[in-house]
């Protein structure tokens, strides 16, 4: 399987970002990848940082969602989408997995929060698998996977194979393993 690491440069505008999203699953689904990784909080932009965040609501959220669904359909490809999550309770920095069928698999929420990320995001409470195309994977988002190993842990001892961690736009990362040793799983990365 090849995991399409997508690196963007950071969005101007919820649109600008969509832009860049459909043009990294084409080019990545022309390249063979089965799965194409987004950074945590890609749209509408990862709080906190050096950079101007636009606004982003509900709105914003499903029309996001409904594009990408339809993109990863047309292209064959899965999706990871690092974005936020809005819920009753605040943000929330969300990871969603979309099957090449363009069909929302589920939301991972970042649970373990960076104090420096308390003023801008709550954290989620749950955890959960997803698989594509026979790869079981859980999603560790950022420090997350890092700084709590038991996030990885709890995936290997539900029988996953592969972990992702969505990080940051400058430094996104995905560390998989092989599926039973029969498919390799390769990363591959591009920046635009």
């Amino acid at each position: 399987m090849i995991v399409g690491l997508a690196s963007p440069r950071v969005a101007s505008s919820i649109d600008d970002g969509l832009e860049r999203i459909e043009r990294l699953l084409r080019d990545a689904a022309s390249r063979g990848a089965e799965i194409v990784c987004f950074p945590e909080a890609y749209l509408p932009g990862l709080r906190g940082l050096d950079f101007e965040v636009p606004p982003f609501d509900k709105t914003d959220e499903d029309r996001a969602l409904r594009a990408v669904a339809e993109w990863c359909r047309e292209h064959h490809v899965a999706t990871i989408l690092g974005m936020e999550h809005i819920t009753d309770g605040g943000r929330q920095i969300a990871s969603f997995v979309i099957d090449a069928e363009g069909t929302l698999q589920g939301i991972q929420t970042k649970n373990q929060l960076d104090p420096s990320e308390d003023r801008f995001y709550v954290p989620g409470n749950t955890r959960r698998m997803f698989e594509i195309n026979g790869v079981k994977f859980g999603i560790a988002i950022c420090h997350e996977g890092w700084r709590y190993p038991e996030t990885v842990r709890w995936a290997r001892c539900v029988g996953r194979r592969s972990s992702s961690i969505p990080s940051t736009p400058a430094a996104s990362v995905t560390a998989c393993v092989s599926r039973s040793g029969r498919r390799r799983v390769r990363p591959t990365m591009r920046r635009r």
